[in-house]
């Protein structure tokens, strides 16, 4: 005999509230058996740590990519080449700020003002500046004398694009007077000191800031694109411009202004990465584009909280895939964006706008 179930066992059992800690009690449960049957304590918490740095500097990139080319449509291939920017502009105004004046090669230079001899953390703070400056006069350049003329044309988008990744990455070669592909940190831009969360458990602070930083980052944009007069333009401009235009509002120079924190915010994301790797080269933005362009695929077209859950969803499992799946860590993230794709075609928050 059958026993029909009820409106209220039904709603109950399609509570989300209850759903979430069904998943959450799940979820403890697999890491319980997984930290008793596959891995030490303290190599997950390495693991952990290194992924949370790893989805940062992720996300300092995915972000900028999720506003232009999310948000406003525009395939943006030199977004990797202003991340090596960003962080080839920090290295050398780093370098710069503490280098003393009677260690310089070159006292005449028009730059000597520069060489400070600056301890590493008032160095880093003014080449950070010096990095988001350089990214954000990029990625204006680019909008105003390319890409402003372009919008809703997508083929032309990606030909004209693929040219300035090639412009860029040469022109980088003359400004930066590079000999080799790689260009190095003369110390270290952050303290090399660490705290200890245990006996064999130790975390060093430029991975903390780096973290702080992101979350930062995150926080700053969400509310900017939801909570103020700014977002609301630009988010009636991407879905109605004309109407946006007609109110009295110049969405064009919201656009300028759209495109400009993107490419600041992946000039930040090439600052992160060559502190955590004391150094860069040439093809470090190239590299981390394709993951950057997978995790806002993952996370939704348009989605800026989506492109932060990519994030921290690739940069979290990558780590461990590589420790137990050593022959598939190369291709884990496309493997992740296939099984993403055929649950949700439209992404994670793809139905959720910003």
């Amino acid at each position: 005999m059958k026993v029909a179930s009820t409106p209220r066992q039904t709603a109950i059992l399609r509570d989300p509230r209850l759903l979430t800690l069904l998943g959450v009690l799940a979820g403890l449960i697999l890491l319980w058996i997984y930290l008793n049957t596959a891995i030490t304590f303290p190599t997950f918490v390495r693991f952990f740590i290194n992924g949370l740095v790893e989805s940062s500097v992720l996300f300092l990139m995915a972000s900028g990519l999720s506003l232009i080319f999310g948000l406003m449509d525009v395939v943006n291939f030199a977004h990797g080449a202003i991340f090596t920017w960003g962080g080839f502009a920090f290295i050398w105004a780093f370098n710069l700020f503490t280098t003393t004046a009677a260690e310089a090669k070159d006292k005449t230079s028009p730059l000597a003002w520069m060489q400070m001899g600056l301890g590493p953390l008032p160095a880093t703070a003014l080449a950070l500046l010096v990095g988001l400056a350089v990214g954000a006069l990029l990625g204006a350049i680019i909008e105003i004398l390319a890409i402003r003329r372009l919008y809703g044309r997508p083929v032309f988008q990606i030909l004209l694009t693929l040219g300035l990744v090639l412009v860029l990455d040469e022109s980088m070669r003359l400004v930066f007077s590079l000999n080799s592909p790689s260009y190095d940190l003369q110390s270290s831009p952050w303290p090399s000191g660490n705290f200890r969360l245990g006996p064999d458990i130790s975390v060093n602070w430029k991975s903390v800031a780096i973290v702080v930083t992101g979350l930062v980052v995150f926080i700053g944009v969400f509310w900017l694109l939801n909570r103020s007069k700014v977002g609301l333009v630009i988010r009636g401009g991407v879905e109605d411009n004309q109407m946006v235009q007609a109110l009295g509002y110049n969405v064009k120079r919201y656009f300028f202004g759209v495109f400009a924190l993107g490419s600041a915010l992946a000039a930040l994301g090439g600052v992160a990465f060559t502190i955590t790797s004391n150094g860069g080269s040439q093809g470090m933005g190239q590299l981390n584009l394709l993951t950057a362009f997978v995790v806002v695929v993952i996370g939704g077209l348009g989605s800026f909280s989506g492109a932060a859950v990519g994030a921290l969803l690739v940069g979290m499992i990558t780590p461990f895939i590589g420790y137990h799946f050593s022959t598939i860590a190369d291709s884990f993230v496309m493997i992740l964006l296939v099984l993403v794709l055929l649950v949700r075609p439209q992404g994670l928050f793809g139905g959720k706008k910003y």
